[in-house]
């Protein structure tokens, strides 16, 4: 995913901040939408029945709907948005020390090996 947007957008800049972007939207969608639920005890039992159609039957729409309205599916969606760009910048942080850096093989080798122990 990096490397297409990094070819799409044409710079370092552009692409870190699309990130940026992305998990500063995610993270605003989650706040005002956690934010407008009702206030419930999160440490009591979770009563699925009421929230849960159990036929068979249940419409994609509503199982959807479902879904939408579950606030841990959310942040779910909302860490693994936030997680994902730094697998994918380990994978790009060498070329991009050498493409804005001009660093040699061995400082870049020194860097990414140490960069997932941060």
């Amino acid at each position: 995913l990096g490397g297409l947007l990094l070819s799409r957008l044409g710079s370092w800049r552009r692409l870190l901040m699309a990130y940026a972007g992305l998990g500063t939207a995610t993270g605003l969608l989650l706040f005002l939408r956690l934010s407008m639920q009702a206030s419930h005890d999160p440490t009591g039992p979770v009563d699925l029945s009421t929230k849960l159609d159990t036929s068979a039957k249940a419409a994609l729409g509503r199982t959807l709907a479902i879904a939408a309205r579950t606030p841990r599916l959310w942040l779910l969606f909302a860490s693994t948005t936030m997680i994902t760009p730094t697998f994918d910048f380990v994978a790009l942080l060498p070329q991009f020390l050498n493409d804005v850096y001009k660093m040699n093989d061995v400082k870049i080798g020194s860097l990414a090996a140490a960069f997932p122990l941060s």
